[in-house]
């Protein structure tokens, strides 16, 4: 329907084609019109007997609805509407109505937000036109239908605030090899303008895929039973760290994450999420509107973005990593090697502490601490040093 007739009131045109005989005696024919004073109508022929001065029969064939005068003086429906008279009048108030239209968000590939913005309804109370018309009965009858504004569930101001950045993180790959840029890059590109609708789950394995050759991925450190070693995606859990603390900054609920079993070097402790094959990194759209992913590798830095509805709307949030344990270690892992003549022992690695840590997300309003929560306790393994011992030198038992 044309959006000017959304404008109109429906009328119902009651035409009294003959006056109103006594008592007891039934009228000429007479017809009612329904129309939205344009391009629709809807006609049926009746006839309109007085019973009573109190009462009045609206027929239709051989079927009859009653409506007696109330306390105010108006006559209203004393029945629901009868058999053959309700699908004709609620047929016309159904296709006189208007079905509102919920306001739209569209991503372009630019990463720029295109909004339509949402259009009430209009329903119309069948019971209540009739009850109208007998109100106000009189020779020659027009009268406004109440129309009942139908709201649309999603406005266009609604979907403007949720489509703005509220989530943001990026940690430095200055120092990392080519292969690991690669590896990061390459998931990174698996996430990028990603959407996730109201209640979908979100699961870094799952998107990305299986690290693997056939994949694209390559050769890269890893962390493997508290060691740094060579391994095929090296490299995507920063990927995933990086996610992880832009999913925390915009309040969404995380469903999965897990720490490494070694402190890394890209974030603080307890703010890290490792993937593996046993291991994934998951969270839930639990907003009303949706969710919009960016990812990417950005000259030295990995960044991800999280654009949905603000939770932390005009606050301050800052994560606070504290260290409440430390966990010593002194030994060191021994391995035989060919050094340097006259070299009887080289350290190649001090021995590191582990400790326990606990992650904070506080809130602010002004310098006014309004929350404080703690998102998560992790523990870290203390790791042995490497020493390296001439092979010349070794004893034999």
């Amino acid at each position: 329907m044309n959006k000017k007739y959304l404008a109109l009131l429906t009328v119902i045109g009651l035409t009294i084609v003959a006056t109103v005989l006594l008592c007891g005696v039934m009228t000429p024919a007479r017809t009612l019109t329904l129309t939205d004073g344009d391009s629709y109508t809807r006609t049926l022929t009746y006839r309109v007997s007085m019973a009573t001065r109190l009462k009045i029969r609206f027929r239709y064939h051989d079927d009859y609805l009653a409506f007696r005068q109330g306390e105010g003086g108006g006559f209203r429906a004393a029945d629901a509407l009868s058999d053959e008279l309700q699908p004709f009048i609620r047929q016309a108030a159904e296709e006189a109505g208007v079905a509102p239209r919920d306001a739209t968000v569209v991503r372009k590939q630019d990463k720029t937000f295109t909004f339509t913005a949402e259009q009430a309804g209009m329903r119309y109370d069948p019971l209540e036109t009739v009850n109208a018309v007998f109100q106000l009965y009189r020779n020659d009858l027009t009268l406004p239908m109440a129309p009942h504004e139908l709201k649309p569930r999603r406005t266009e101001a609604e979907l403007r605030r949720a489509a703005t950045l509220a989530g943001e993180a990026s940690t430095s790959i200055a120092t990392s090899p080519a292969n690991r840029r690669h590896n990061i890059a390459l998931a990174a590109s698996k996430i990028d303008g990603m959407q996730l609708l109201p209640g979908a789950s979100f699961s870094f394995n799952t998107v990305v895929g299986p690290r693997t050759e056939a994949n694209g991925f390559r050769t890269a450190k890893v962390i493997s039973d508290g060691e740094f070693v060579e391994d095929v995606g090296g490299g995507v859990c920063q990927l995933s760290t990086t996610l992880y603390n832009a999913v925390l900054r915009a309040g969404l609920g995380v469903t999965a994450a897990t720490h490494h079993s070694l402190p890394v070097s890209y974030v603080e402790p307890s703010r890290d999420a490792m993937v593996s094959t046993w291991q994934d990194f998951c969270f839930v759209n639990d907003t009303d509107y949706p969710v919009w992913i960016d990812a990417a590798v950005e000259g030295d830095s990995v960044r991800c973005t999280i654009f949905c509805a603000n939770r932390f709307a005009g606050e301050r949030v800052v994560f606070r990593s504290v260290i409440v344990k430390e966990i010593p270690e002194s030994d060191y892992r021994i391995e035989l090697a060919d050094l340097e003549a006259g070299e009887t022992e080289r350290i190649v690695r001090a021995p590191k502490s582990g400790f326990v840590s606990e992650l904070y997300r506080d809130r602010y309003r002004g310098d006014a601490l309004i929350a404080s929560e703690r998102i998560r306790r992790d523990t870290y393994l203390p790791q042995k040093g490497l020493k390296l011992i001439a092979k010349s030198s070794a004893s034999p038992f």
